[in-house]
């Protein structure tokens, strides 16, 4: 799959909402890819998209430094999450990486174990959270 890229100008940012930057988001499901990259666009940043682990990491190698945040799903087929932070950890420290999953948080912070992870966010989610893990007040 080709990563999305979608426009960095906001068509219809709320009050304070527009931000700037690129978010990668690795999930396996292409619905949870489309309504992510649009919500995140609307708001004004531009989004990758991989629906694999490994092109995943691979995006996140290739942008390393350019990216906002990560967003990494907990249950994934070729990789689940916690491997997909591992390795993104190896090369990249200092970008936020968010665990995003159905399951609750206690039962992801089981599975993730010892990753590197700076926060959990619910599935399915809303504007309103990921504004809160990627613009925090």
């Amino acid at each position: 799959m080709q990563p999305i890229k979608t426009p960095t100008k906001p068509d219809r940012p709320v009050d304070g909402e527009a931000a700037e930057g690129t978010i990668l988001i690795i999930d396996d499901d292409a619905s949870i890819l489309r309504v992510g990259a649009r919500t995140l666009g609307r708001i004004g940043f531009a989004v990758l998209c991989a629906k694999r682990g490994a092109r995943g990491i691979e995006l996140c190698r290739e942008h390393a430094g350019e990216l906002e945040a990560v967003m990494v799903d907990l249950s994934m087929p070729d990789m689940d999450g916690a491997q997909v932070v591992r390795a993104i950890r190896q090369f990249d420290r200092e970008v936020p990486v968010f665990i995003c999953s159905g399951h609750d948080a206690e039962e992801a912070k089981r599975r993730v174990g010892d990753a590197a992870v700076d926060a959990f966010i619910q599935k399915p989610y809303s504007r309103a959270t990921l504004l809160a893990h990627l613009r925090p007040a």
